[in-house]
């Protein structure tokens, strides 16, 4: 029944794709995965920049505000991604970078405030989840 919900969970994640979240075509639920096919996007932004190593500033501009956008479209839907790093960064065949992999994402109900789970890539993580410490949606901006 735990997981159960927990697919519901990120079933309704999923019906929150916008243009800097990667699109969903397909999304199959069986009893013991979940599985997504997505649009089609060449490299994530860990590829890109090492193929590319120095990007021009609009360049960055655009990176960052297509990532801010998908932040404060999930934020505002009180989804934390809770794993934001280059590898979940993908970039489009038209150049957007767009926010995918919501395997560790939660939505939060409208009476929490904080998530106290350890879920995320530790490299990655902001030091408040390391720590154990109560953290919001300001820990996908670390």
């Amino acid at each position: 029944m735990k997981r159960r919900r927990r697919y519901n969970s990120n079933l309704q994640i999923y019906h929150y794709l916008s243009v800097t979240l990667i699109n969903s075509i397909f999304c199959l639920l069986s009893c013991w995965q979940v599985i997504v096919v997505t649009e089609y996007a060449p490299m994530d932004l860990y590829t890109y920049l090492a193929k590319e190593h120095l990007l021009e500033v609009e360049r960055v501009r655009s990176i960052a505000c297509n990532l801010v956008s998908a932040l404060y479209y999930l934020h505002s839907h009180r989804i934390l991604h809770r794993d934001i790093k280059p590898q979940n960064i993908l970039i489009g065949s038209d150049g957007t970078a767009k926010v995918c992999d919501f395997g560790f994402a939660r939505t939060m109900s409208v009476d929490q405030f904080m998530l106290t789970s350890f879920k995320g890539t530790p490299l990655y993580m902001a030091p408040e989840i390391i720590q154990g410490k109560p953290y919001d949606h300001n820990a996908d901006l670390w």
